[in-house]
């Protein structure tokens, strides 16, 4: 595990705005696979900037993710959220019933922008099949709060901060945790998921392929690199990252 040194060492904003704007312009925030998407688009862009500036993205695809290209190279990008599986189910279910939530606020038109940061309860549990309950659950106690300032009684949300926005947009708070250190055989294990698709990726493009490993986002379910260390295995994948992804730190693998 060897960590890059940034070549872009400036503010990445502009940089970014410049190679996924476009892109992200043509996918719709409130579809579920577009929002991952556009969220693939801003960690892979990130990389791009600091790391590999010369590189654009070339085509936003499926398997893999993406083509970039410098203008004589093209080269593909697998990108691979490592997360903790018990966790991120609730965190996932939740952050999309959230999103649902923002879409409905949004098409009422007499409702005012804002921006609300939920406290969720750390109590609170979830059955799939109550998802629509859930949704209007977001959008009365935020409707509610906002006009009266005071908090209905339920049992999703402890508590909302709103601040003014130039959208209306939901931000989910799950609370204080301790970041988990990443493992060489979780590392190990994203790869291998990874491998058993590679064949598919070059029989499709017939470029050389590259895995982007995202770790180190704000939620509960993520890991860190708390000390650099060797990751043994064995892979055709011609590069292999892992970005800290709160931090902007790019380690190689290969």
């Amino acid at each position: 595990m060897v960590k890059l040194t940034p070549v872009n060492q400036t503010s990445s904003r502009e940089c970014l705005e410049s190679k996924i704007r476009h892109h992200i312009n043509k996918l719709d925030e409130y579809q579920k696979d577009q929002n991952q998407k556009i969220l693939e688009l801003c960690q892979v862009g990130k990389v791009l900037c600091t790391y590999f500036p010369a590189y654009s993205f070339k085509e936003i695809r499926e398997v893999p993710d993406f083509i970039i290209t410098d203008g004589i190279n093209d080269i593909c990008i697998e990108h691979e959220l490592i997360l903790q599986p018990e966790k991120k189910k609730r965190i996932g279910f939740l952050e999309n019933t959230a999103l649902l939530a923002e879409r409905e606020l949004y098409e009422d038109e007499d409702f005012p922008k804002f921006h609300a940061d939920c406290r969720i309860s750390d109590s609170f549990k979830f059955r799939t099949r109550d998802k629509q309950s859930i949704i209007d659950t977001f959008i009365n106690v935020i409707r509610h709060k906002y006009l009266t300032g005071k908090l209905l009684d339920n049992e999703l949300i402890e508590r909302i901060t709103f601040t003014k926005h130039s959208q209306k947009t939901i931000s989910l708070n799950f609370g204080a945790y301790m970041v988990s250190e990443i493992s060489e055989s979780t590392i190990c294990e994203f790869i291998s998921k990874k491998e058993q698709k590679i064949d598919k990726y070059i029989e499709n493009t017939g470029l050389k392929q590259w895995l982007i490993l995202i770790i180190g986002n704000t939620c509960h379910s993520s890991y860190e690199v708390f000390d650099p260390f060797n990751v043994v295995f064995k892979s055709k994948f011609d590069k292999i990252f892992l970005l800290e992804d709160f931090d902007n730190v790019l380690y190689e693998l290969k």
